[in-house]
């Protein structure tokens, strides 16, 4: 029981694939057994933010899209990585506007979630906005193809829990959302 929450130690780490998207470090660990792990993956990633938009009308803002690695459409809140150098309450607000065209007078941070943890090196930032009102249209990155989409809290708690949002960072946040609007129970 002595060694349940020691960390393992990097020994060595080197580049095994690194672009625009991805940053994969190949590293040599010791476990506190003494175990020594070549080659564990590990994806250094970006932050990340999800913004959890709320229109005056009580409705909430996501989007529908085409996500390559599922080959499949799939409905999320708006989201995004960080820039270099950008913090992340500017990269919620730029991603709100960009895939959306919404605008939200504050964004607060309402969580920092684990991207996935076995094999990534990063956190997810969940921002929440009230009376966010459309300013503009969405301008998406190329290889971003979406569409709008307006619930309420409960239609969202439904297709949480009956299989109508698969993405597990959404479904993380249609809870976060339902306890921020006190509609969890």
């Amino acid at each position: 029981m002595g060694r349940m929450r020691e960390r393992w130690e990097i020994l060595e780490t080197r580049d095994a694939l690194v672009n625009r998207w991805i940053n994969i470090k190949a590293e040599k660990v010791r476990l506190p057994d003494g175990t020594i792990v070549d080659d564990y993956y590990v994806n250094h990633i970006r932050p990340i933010v999800h913004v959890i938009a709320r229109t005056p009308e009580g409705l909430l803002v996501l989007t529908r899209q085409y996500k390559h690695g599922m080959r499949d459409w799939v409905l999320e809140f708006p989201a995004g990585t960080a820039e270099d150098g950008e913090d992340v309450l500017e990269a919620a607000v730029r991603e709100l506007r960009e895939e959306t065209g919404y605008q939200a007078p504050r964004l607060e941070k309402i969580a920092g979630l684990a991207a996935s943890p076995t094999t990534v090196c990063g956190t997810r930032h969940v921002y929440f906005g009230g009376n966010a009102e459309k300013i503009a249209e969405p301008t998406p990155d190329v290889t971003e193809m979406i569409e709008l989409e307006l619930y309420s809290p409960a239609e969202l708690r439904e297709m949480a829990l009956n299989g109508g949002i698969v993405d597990t960072s959404t479904i993380a946040c249609v809870f976060l959302a339902l306890n921020r609007l006190g509609e969890l129970g």
